[in-house]
């Protein structure tokens, strides 16, 4: 399907949506690009076809309540590394966050409703992994050596590595912040909607069954940490843009023109940021300029495989 933003006056027959299917013809001395999605309130796109029919929201809800397996992250800002004599130290930290409001997640955002993991903590035959790959098992709650508890925060969790070499190594890339996101594997249970605003419905998880807590080296969104945040809107980075961008691209959907154009110019950005650094440590970056480097890896990769 050809697409153009920015149209010569009249070479298009419709003004298009690529992010919810609307369309409408196109009008001689109109400029597609210049007016809103009704739908969505994305900015249109000139085409010569009309595109093909997208899955409504409701059926993409659906869609969310089929069993699949879904995977989440959190910054681990309170993560600690409990030193112990004579064995590998112990990972703590959060795996989820209560009441949190997520970044867009495609068509929804989300939260975890207070209560959602009790059942399964009960229940589930839980493994702490390294980036979700069973070769490399952390811990298990069934064998003592992953414990997963609620607190007034969220999915507290205390992980007893094994003392192997590849989990003495992922310790030290803990402690160096080089590995600073939790993630978790889960199916939902229960689960509620927040429609109060119709164009991005608020999914709230009320239950969940877990399979998985895991370090992770890129998330499947970028990270939301202040710091980062204020770097990238300094240097007049859309973020809200570019998260969606690389969560759209984490689930296989298409990206416009706007969200890859976005991708880039942050890699261009980031290309010249080092990151804030330690006073004492001039040369040493600070938790910020760390998660920006992290970033820059995660969006290459993504425009590697656009």
């Amino acid at each position: 399907m050809e697409i153009n933003t920015k149209d010569p006056e009249g070479s298009w027959k419709y003004c298009i949506c690529r992010d919810c299917g609307y369309s409408k013809d196109h009008k001689a001395g109109e400029r597609c690009g210049d007016t809103k999605c009704p739908e969505c309130g994305e900015p249109l796109t000139g085409s010569d076809t009309k595109p093909k029919e997208k899955k409504s929201i409701e059926l993409k809800k659906q869609q969310l309540s089929n069993g699949a397996m879904e995977r989440r992250a959190f910054p681990l800002t309170e993560i600690l590394i409990e030193e112990r004599d004579g064995k590998i130290p112990k990972i703590t930290g959060h795996a989820a966050v209560f009441e949190k409001l997520s970044e867009v997640l495609g068509f929804y955002r989300e939260k975890i409703r207070a209560g959602a993991f009790k059942k399964t903590i009960a229940e589930a035959d839980v493994r702490a992994l390294w980036n979700h790959d069973p070769n490399y098992v952390l811990g298990r709650n069934k064998s003592g050596t992953l414990s997963l508890v609620e607190d007034d925060v969220g999915l507290k969790i205390g992980i007893d590595p094994p003392d192997t070499t590849w989990a003495r190594d992922l310790v030290t890339t803990i402690q160096r912040k080089d590995v600073d996101q939790m993630s978790f594997a889960f199916m939902p249970v229960i689960q509620e909607w927040n429609d109060s605003d119709p164009e991005k419905p608020i999914r709230e998880l009320i239950e969940v069954k877990l399979y998985d807590v895991s370090p992770v080296t890129f998330p499947a969104y970028p990270d939301t940490d202040v710091g980062v945040r204020s770097v990238l809107e300094g240097a007049k980075i859309d973020f809200p843009l570019l998260s969606r961008a690389v969560g759209k691209h984490t689930y296989g959907m298409s990206l416009s023109p706007e969200e890859i154009a976005v991708i880039r110019s942050t890699i261009d950005v980031l290309q010249g940021i080092h990151g804030p650094v330690q006073e004492d440590h001039p040369k040493v970056p600070t938790e910020t300029g760390y998660r920006l480097q992290n970033l820059k890896k995660r969006l290459e990769l993504v425009e590697k495989m656009l």
